[in-house]
């Protein structure tokens, strides 16, 4: 009999997809208490290193449940310390079948326990994106796809000044160029209704190409 309770796989790469689930079900063939669990994780798989997929996906997917993310190091970083992220398993895309069983079953263990493997608490990473309202102005002018000049024009600052503040969202964001400071953002916006109206961001983030130019 098909076990209810075995977590959807979701992605583009069949290929990959399919030794997830192969994982998966050698996991709660081992484990029969597993196929109990209350609260069934989201598996997610992202294999091309790529940023104009992973917000539409985000859209159509989040349920706000525990969530199993296959990706690479750029994965890692834009969704780390997303509080809606916060019960969060990530696992290298690049790892081997045996590794992925064993994080897969200990996550899912913890899981059934409702312990989830957090790789921040929920106030602390919120608190990291703490900025004054002069930062705050200037980032969402700068992610609404102002030029640095424009920007410093507008606030009264110096290019200076909106290129530090710049350097550091970046840095508590731990992004590495404003696209996925773009795409981070709109991640915190829809998974913590107190980052809803933080930035004023175009809505049409299949095109990043006005932001290709500043790193």
């Amino acid at each position: 009999m098909e076990c209810k309770t075995i977590p959807n796989v979701q992605g583009l790469d069949r290929y990959f997809s399919f030794g997830v689930k192969m994982a998966l079900e050698e996991i709660f063939n081992e484990d029969r208490s597993l196929h109990e669990m209350a609260l069934v994780p989201d598996i997610w798989i992202f294999t091309e290193n790529v940023l104009t997929n992973i917000v539409p996906f985000v859209k159509e997917k989040y349920t706000g449940r525990p969530c199993i993310i296959f990706g690479t190091s750029l994965h890692q970083r834009i969704f780390s310390g997303v509080p809606g992220f916060t019960n969060m398993l990530f696992v290298p895309i690049h790892a081997s079948f045996h590794e992925v069983k064993n994080k897969l079953g200990m996550f899912l263990r913890e899981s059934r326990r409702d312990i989830y493997p957090r790789i921040k608490p929920i106030s602390s990473a919120f608190r990291g994106y703490s900025f004054t309202p002069g930062e705050r102005k200037t980032l969402s002018l700068l992610l609404s796809g102002l030029s640095p000049r424009d920007v410093a024009e507008i606030n009264n600052v110096s290019e200076k000044t909106v290129s530090n503040y710049k350097r550091m969202a970046m840095r508590r964001f731990n992004v590495k160029n404003t696209q996925e400071l773009v795409v981070k953002s709109q991640l915190l916006g829809m998974c913590h209704s107190a980052m809803i109206n933080w930035f004023a961001i175009p809505g049409n983030f299949n095109d990043l190409s006005a932001y290709k130019w500043r790193r």
